[in-house]
């Protein structure tokens, strides 16, 4: 790794036990190279400024998500519908935003994201945790009332591409039955003066703007290869997520 740091451990990852199933890096820009250089990217930072309207941004993580070809019955890399407000709930406020970036083609066949419009207005919407191994979400979480899927509304991406989205919409996406993966890097950005609500610490990397609050620790850039406090740090965040992640679940899963 670029950064002498790893990315945070993830699902599938980084011990591929299931050769079918949809593998998720988190925090992959801690390795450097290409991803850091996408997740930190000013463009993106600044179109996030500009939905969120303010002029500081703070990207909590990134996702490295790559969804292979389903190779068997099972739905390999389903994910149900949901809202990520329900099982993230890390800040206080709506004003969580999702830049999802294709580095390959995606489409109906490979499984893209499909989502409700208007559907991250009102009240969150009721949620079950199946713990089904077909829906590759922490918890198997899914939506129990209030999706209509025949307004569902497909995001089609080419390389390159980019969708927006707020965490409080309802989303979705297949199975890969294409013959190749899919993969895209997901960022999830907010403002500043946003606070945790679930965990009593987190972390976030300011990627445009000030923070005058401190209420996310900045990620720490390692000064060598394998840094101690960088691994300390990378520990800290991982178990911090995984609060977040879990918190009022019946049983951790371990995936994040």
């Amino acid at each position: 790794y670029e950064s002498g740091r790893e990315p945070m451990a993830g699902r599938n990852w980084p011990a591929r036990e299931d050769q079918q199933g949809m593998v998720q890096i988190n925090n992959a820009w801690w390795a450097g190279g290409a991803i850091s250089r996408l997740s930190l990217n000013r463009q993106i930072g600044q179109m996030a400024a500009q939905l969120l309207q303010v002029s500081g941004v703070y990207m909590w993580h990134d996702q490295l998500l790559y969804k292979p070809p389903a190779r068997s019955r099972t739905l390999s890399g389903n994910i149900g519908w949901h809202q990520d407000w329900n099982y993230w709930q890390v800040c206080d406020h709506a004003d969580l935003i999702t830049a999802w970036v294709a580095l390959n083609d995606v489409n109906t066949q490979n499984g893209a994201m499909m989502v409700i419009p208007g559907s991250h207005r009102g009240e969150v919407l009721p949620h079950v945790d199946r713990y089904h191994e077909d829906n590759m979400l922490t918890r198997g979480q899914e939506i129990t009332r209030g999706v209509k899927e025949t307004d569902a509304v497909l995001m089609p991406l080419e390389p390159g591409q980019i969708s927006i989205h707020n965490y409080r919409i309802a989303h979705a996406s297949g199975p890969n039955n294409s013959r190749d993966k899919r993969i895209g890097v997901s960022m999830h950005f907010m403002p500043p003066d946003t606070e945790q609500i679930v965990g009593n610490w987190d972390s976030a990397t300011l990627v445009r703007g000030e923070d005058r609050q401190g209420n996310f620790e900045p990620t720490p850039i390692p000064a060598k290869d394998f840094d101690p406090l960088a691994v300390e740090f990378q520990q800290k965040a991982a178990r911090a997520m995984s609060e977040v992640l879990y918190a009022g679940a019946e049983r951790n899963t371990a995936k994040l």
